[in-house]
């Protein structure tokens, strides 16, 4: 199969931003091209070509608004349903390439107060992904991906350091009919080690936050015709994490929390 087809993006943006005049009017079309064949029974190879387009709303020092992101992706993989197309299997490789990407340069103050700002950073990203889901039987379902990932700006640096390189995420559950349709699950949440330069200090410190993982569970039963009671317990090692090292780095990041439940009927 030959796929093609493309979209066509335009924003226009007026107004006055903290004193300062703001015009600006863009469009872009962005062409799409994929091709998949069937080697096998259930099996399908894929590669596709797109091309990007998304403005922003970040600032530079002197409060402007950033460009549009442009860019290309180039993705290859392989898809297979397996038992009877109960259970989806992929995986995929992929080579993402973005100029004026909006990275994180420092903070300044002006008449309105202080305000962080950003420089344009043409950056590649490469990467593959794995993923599962499905069941593997009638009452026993699992899903599951994993991600690595790697981002270089125009000179080979690594950049956007704060985003995972590496990424895992699992979940399982299972079902006893005989047992008023009792279900049971569980849930992990892993990503690799992450760092951001704190733009508020000088010197270029990195602050770091070191890999974690992160356990879920939950459990439901009918307690009566038409009704269900569910439980759900999420981080249950309790574990301490930032949830964005982004805004970290800004002095605003805040901490995920910390082991909590739910409970419904």
């Amino acid at each position: 199969k030959l796929i093609v087809g493309t979209s066509y993006s335009k924003f226009k943006v007026t107004g006055i931003n903290y004193s300062i005049p703001t015009h600006r009017e863009n469009g872009e079309l962005n062409p799409y091209a994929g091709v998949l064949i069937d080697p096998l029974r259930n099996v399908t190879v894929y590669a596709s070509y797109t091309s990007t387009f998304n403005p922003q709303g970040e600032v530079d020092i002197g409060r402007v608004r950033l460009p549009a992101i442009k860019g290309t992706n180039i993705e290859a993989g392989i898809k297979s349903e397996l038992l009877d197309k109960r259970l989806y299997l992929a995986a995929a490789v992929f080579r993402t390439r973005q100029a004026n990407l909006a990275e994180l340069a420092g903070t300044a103050v002006d008449a309105n107060g202080p305000y962080s700002y950003y420089v344009p950073v043409d950056s590649t990203a490469k990467g593959f992904e794995i993923e599962i889901a499905g069941h593997l039987s009638p009452v026993w379902q699992v899903s599951g991906g994993y991600t690595g990932l790697k981002i270089e700006d125009k000179n080979g640096k690594l950049t956007r350091t704060y985003q995972p390189r590496k990424s895992l995420k699992l979940s399982t559950n299972y079902r006893f009919v005989d047992l008023n349709n009792l279900t049971i699950g569980a849930q992990l949440r892993w990503q690799g080690d992450t760092y951001a330069t704190l733009t508020t200090l000088p010197g270029n410190i990195d602050f770091r936050q070191k890999a974690y993982a992160v356990f879920d569970l939950m459990a439901g039963i009918d307690v009566a015709r038409g009704v269900r009671a569910t439980l759900n317990l999420r981080n249950v090692t309790d574990k301490t994490y930032i949830t964005s090292m982004a805004a970290a780095a800004s002095d605003m990041g805040n901490f995920a929390p910390g082991r909590n439940f739910t409970f419904s009927l």
